[in-house]
């Protein structure tokens, strides 16, 4: 690193301008690129002539347009997973209070059998254990399952 390279030069230019900010906002994130563009142009050394400052003012700029529509894009994006959040959550809510309503009609017109029935299948529980439980066959533990699945599908 020579002190005379304009490359260089330019580097401490932006790393002084760096050293100075009190927040991290778009700007920096441009003064970065343009650190960065800076030792892409040491690395890649052509003998073509070009202005370091320039070069680095370029990257700067477009470092800062780059992290400000990131910005405005995540902060789109965080507002629409807002919005279906909040809706699936609704949607969920009344789905959940309309099947409570639902069960309560169908516990309140199902005798204490079925009611059992319904509750242990719904846990879990496999047929044959259940009826065994009730003191029945397992085909008719079926039936009536069937018959109660009917009843809430109406």
């Amino acid at each position: 690193m020579h002190a005379r390279d304009p490359v260089w030069a330019a580097y401490l230019r932006v790393q002084k301008i760096i050293a100075r900010r009190p927040s991290i906002d778009d700007y920096s994130y441009g003064l970065e690129m343009g650190l960065n563009h800076l030792i892409e142009l040491q690395s890649n050394v052509t003998n073509l002539p070009f202005d370091a400052n320039a070069e680095a003012s370029r990257a700067i700029a477009s470092g800062r347009r780059t992290s400000n529509r990131r910005r405005h894009l995540d902060a789109k994006i965080e507002l629409q997973i807002k919005d279906n959040l909040r809706l699936s959550i609704d949607a969920t809510a009344e789905e959940a209070f309309d099947a409570r309503q639902r069960l309560s009609r169908i516990f309140s017109q199902s005798g204490k059998t079925e009611t059992v029935i319904l509750y242990t299948t719904a846990i879990g529980h496999d047929s044959a254990a259940i009826a065994a439980h009730l003191k029945m066959k397992p085909a008719t533990l079926r039936k009536r399952l069937d018959r109660l699945r009917d009843r809430v599908a109406a």
